[in-house]
């Protein structure tokens, strides 16, 4: 992460249990990270193992192919399907977790 110096782009995105995340794609590396408090300023927390990016695999997820939790009205019903889902993983799974996640819209989503 230290010798990233290039950030393509980055934003706010939530996981599959419908936590907030903050995610940096730097030009070598994918950072997913969680905001948090420290000292009354805001900073952010790596969640997981970061991703080069060339082990990175992005996968489209077709709407409502996902369940999303995050919500104790979401638990129970089933009418709200999840959109603008998409996957990132390690191109070798043995390397770490695959993420689901999920952008505000589709403009976010690209």
């Amino acid at each position: 992460i230290e010798a990233s110096k290039v950030l393509l782009c980055h934003g706010e995105l939530k996981n599959k249990n419908g936590h907030k995340l903050y995610i940096f794609l730097f030009q070598e590396i994918l950072v997913l990270t969680r905001p948090v408090m420290r000292n009354e300023r805001h900073s952010y927390q790596v969640y997981r193992q970061p991703i080069p990016v060339q082990d990175l695999v992005l996968e489209d997820l077709q709407d409502g192919d996902v369940k999303m939790g995050g919500s104790f009205r979401g638990a129970f019903g089933n009418s709200d399907k999840a959109k603008n889902i998409f996957r990132v993983r390690f191109r070798d799974s043995s390397s770490g977790q695959s993420h689901t996640l999920q952008a505000n819209d589709i403009f976010h989503k690209q």
